[in-house]
């Protein structure tokens, strides 16, 4: 017959394996956290993603939202190249990404990619201009 016993904040099974003496080889010893395992190294819903290089995806994400920029602008950009990228699970994907938009310009952008079944494009939901090649990729 098992037996709880509470151990700090853990509820501890001691189990005995014989009617005979409780020496300590004849217990078997569970443990039950009441707190839930340490996340693993995958994206947790909510959390920021590690910085990363853009991708292609990235790079794809970052044209749709082009346009949505250059106007918010009122200017054009020679360059318009996704550099480095971070991600965040919401209800959708929020997509931060560093872009090079001159020799030495960069813009942070903050794209909204909704969920499938609501079936809308990229929104660029927020920028950072005056940005440098050696600025941190913040989400903001």
């Amino acid at each position: 017959m098992p037996r709880l016993l509470r151990v700090g904040g853990a509820l501890v099974m001691i189990y005995c394996r014989s009617r005979g003496p409780r020496s300590p080889a004849a217990l078997r010893v569970h443990t039950r956290s009441p707190f839930p395992p340490p996340p693993t190294a995958r994206m947790m819903c909510g959390a920021p993603s590690a910085t990363q290089p853009a991708t292609a995806e990235t790079q794809a994400i970052a044209d749709q939202v082009r346009s949505q920029l250059e106007e918010k602008e009122n200017k054009k950009f020679p360059i318009f190249k996704a550099v480095e990228f971070r991600s965040q699970v919401v209800a959708g994907t929020n997509h931060f990404i560093k872009v090079q938009v001159g020799d030495d310009d960069f813009v942070h952008i903050r794209v909204f990619k909704s969920l499938p079944h609501e079936n809308k494009p990229p929104a660029l939901s927020s920028y950072q201009t005056n940005k440098a090649r050696h600025d941190e990729l913040s989400y903001f």
